[in-house]
């Protein structure tokens, strides 16, 4: 990533966030009522509110020194949606880059209507399979966890079917001001401190 540092958003802020996937849809609708739709995203793009969070001085001060290193929306970093941050065996996909040596890292979400396989960019862990068998990480694969690309090693090469584990959203501000209200001592709030995800 551009501008992406690779650490996470404090955990403690977090769990307090409002927020989670978002679409963009644009709906037009003639004189009868009738509407066109048009998907304007082909996956989601989670959006968060962190400013409620901010329960104590202490995480009011961890958000004052991440908002300062991170420059307001310049940077890029690591964030944990506590609403969706794990990937099961049966959830965990690995889509083919090019000549099918190289497989990008996806959580597969599905119900009877249909499914949607989401890029997992930012692995925490990953434990990798093909079939049964528990590939070895340094052996059979390699993993970036910045950009959860997964190479296959070795000749011959064991084709990786499914992974689990736990995953980071990359995400920035949406704000360049971080406007906090002091009500009193060690007391403040602010109405909105919006982070997104950010789709490289």
């Amino acid at each position: 990533y551009v501008s992406f540092l690779d650490i996470r958003f404090p955990t403690g802020i977090s769990y307090g966030t409002v927020g989670g996937p978002g679409y963009s849809t644009s709906v037009a609708s003639n004189i009868g009522g009738t509407e066109a739709r048009n998907q304007n995203l082909t996956n989601s793009r989670c959006v968060f509110d962190v400013a409620k969070a901010c329960k104590t001085d202490a995480l009011r001060t961890a958000l004052l020194a991440f908002f300062r290193v991170a420059k307001g929306k310049k940077h890029s970093f690591r964030f944990r949606d506590p609403s969706d941050y794990e990937v099961s065996a049966t959830e965990g996909v690995l889509t083919t880059i090019g000549a099918g040596s190289t497989w990008q890292l996806a959580k597969r979400y599905t119900n009877s209507a249909g499914t949607e396989d989401r890029p997992i960019t930012l692995p925490v862990n990953a434990v990798v399979k093909q079939g049964a068998t528990t590939l070895t990480l340094g052996v059979d694969y390699s993993l970036s966890l910045t950009t959860g690309i997964l190479t296959v090693l070795g000749s011959p090469q064991a084709v990786p079917d499914s992974w689990s584990g736990e995953f980071d959203v990359p995400c920035r501000f949406d704000t360049d001001v971080l406007r906090l209200v002091a009500e009193d001592i060690d007391l403040f709030r602010s109405q909105s401190i919006p982070v997104i995800e950010d789709r490289v």
